[in-house]
């Protein structure tokens, strides 16, 4: 089959929001005891105890040029931890996050629309 990751589409994302996962702007902050320069742009978090995705309103002060790229593949990053956790219940790397984030930002790029479509009054 290849990796569990190739399986998100548009029914994973509508479990997952069957399953409460949530996404809102915050301002995130670097964690507990990491100074800020050895972590500088945390751009988003899922966090699975509370089925909450954030993602960082300053992404467009980190990537001025091209910041709306960088938060439509953030979105999908942290959509893709959710799967993981949520729905395959397997924990991947980071770098497979992030590989598969861009895959899909390349190849399915109409998965963005459709997670941001569900969070208009948060601003997406």
């Amino acid at each position: 089959m290849g990796s569990y990751l190739r399986g998100f589409d548009t029914k994973s994302i509508n479990d997952l929001l069957y399953c409460d996962v949530t996404m809102k702007y915050t301002n995130l902050r670097p964690p507990k005891g990491t100074k800020e320069r050895e972590f500088p742009y945390l751009c988003g978090l899922y966090q699975p105890e509370t089925s909450l995705i954030s993602i960082n309103r300053k992404i467009k002060k980190f990537y001025p040029r091209t910041w709306k790229k960088e938060e439509d593949i953030t979105i999908l990053h942290e959509w893709l931890h959710a799967y993981e956790h949520v729905i395959v219940g397997r924990n991947f790397s980071e770098n497979q996050i992030e590989w598969w984030a861009q895959w899909y930002y390349r190849e399915q790029y109409d998965l963005v629309p459709y997670i941001r479509s569900f969070f208009n009054e948060e601003g997406f």
